[in-house]
């Protein structure tokens, strides 16, 4: 299968008894058995054929699995005869955040991927390739051989002479900067680095990195990022303009507490990112006004 099943804490508690799951045997029991809970939890149904086709076992062994998963969650699964397959109860019970609907979404709805057949040659329900997709946004990726170079000077405490394509001030130049760390804004990377040009630590997109130089050992040491080494905390709440109805539904929505407060922990030199995410105002005030506002100003 793509990618490992996470066992649940139900199934981790046989570790005392099975022995560590770096045995590849061991694992592969685990493997199965997450499969088993996930499957009657998210399908509501799991059969020993399932097993069969998804990993290769004996019918034998996957009865043993079952059983196994039995003695784990005694209850959890009744036999229904006129269909030969186990369905997972209603009440059914799993430890939270043993599994998510991304997860389910990689297992049971596959689409055109091999998985899908080999879920279909065992008579699984899954769902049609047409009733999953994703918003395929434009790919925002740089050089490759200049990313080594700035990856490895992030890595080494090196510095780099990188040609750079900015949307402000200078449009194409080359600069030496500094690069030490690296950030996911949700839609791109950017590297966090000393700029030499500027004397400040800048965020520079990977995309735009159009070329870069063997990284050198750099000329002096590196001032401490104090933005980077900052945290802050956002205190937000839905917005004061929606009525109660919408208030409770973005509530929902987001996981805000009963006190009305969505707490979030963010890197300094991250906090725009954040913002404009959450279509907040900026730290300058300025942006669009979306669901969220903030409950205090910084």
């Amino acid at each position: 299968m793509n990618g490992s099943i996470q066992p649940s804490a139900a199934i981790l508690k046989q570790r005392k008894t099975m022995g560590n799951f770096s045995n590849p045997t061991l694992w592969a029991a685990a493997q199965r058995l997450a499969f088993i809970e996930k499957s009657a939890w998210w399908r509501g149904t799991v059969n020993r054929q399932d097993l069969q086709a998804i990993f290769g076992v004996s019918l034998a062994q996957a009865s043993a699995d079952i059983q196994k998963y039995h003695e784990l969650n005694p209850g959890a699964l009744v036999y229904n005869l006129n269909k030969k397959r186990y369905e997972g109860i209603q009440t059914m019970s799993i430890p939270e955040g043993s599994t998510t609907l991304e997860e389910a979404l990689r297992l049971f709805f596959p689409g055109g991927s091999n998985e899908r057949v080999r879920f279909a040659a065992s008579g699984m329900a899954v769902a049609p390739a047409a009733r999953l997709d994703m918003v395929a946004l434009p790919q925002r990726s740089g050089n490759l051989e200049a990313m080594r170079r700035v990856f490895m000077a992030s890595l080494q405490g090196l510095s780099v002479r990188m040609r750079y394509l900015s949307v402000h001030g200078a449009k194409d130049s080359w600069r030496v900067v500094r690069p030490h760390a690296w950030g996911h804004d949700g839609n791109r990377w950017h590297v966090r680095a000393w700029c030499e040009q500027s004397g400040e630590f800048r965020d520079f997109t990977v995309g735009r990195i159009v070329d870069a130089e063997w990284p050198k050992d750099a000329e002096e040491a590196m001032p401490v990022d104090k933005e980077w080494e900052e945290m802050v905390t956002l205190k937000l709440r839905p917005a004061s303009g929606l009525d109660a109805a919408q208030r409770a539904a973005i509530a929902q929505d987001y996981g805000i507490a009963a006190n009305g407060v969505l707490t979030i922990s963010v890197r300094k030199a991250m906090e725009n990112y954040v913002r404009a995410r959450l279509h907040i105002a900026l730290k300058d005030g300025t942006g669009a006004q979306g669901q969220l506002e903030e409950v205090t100003k910084k």
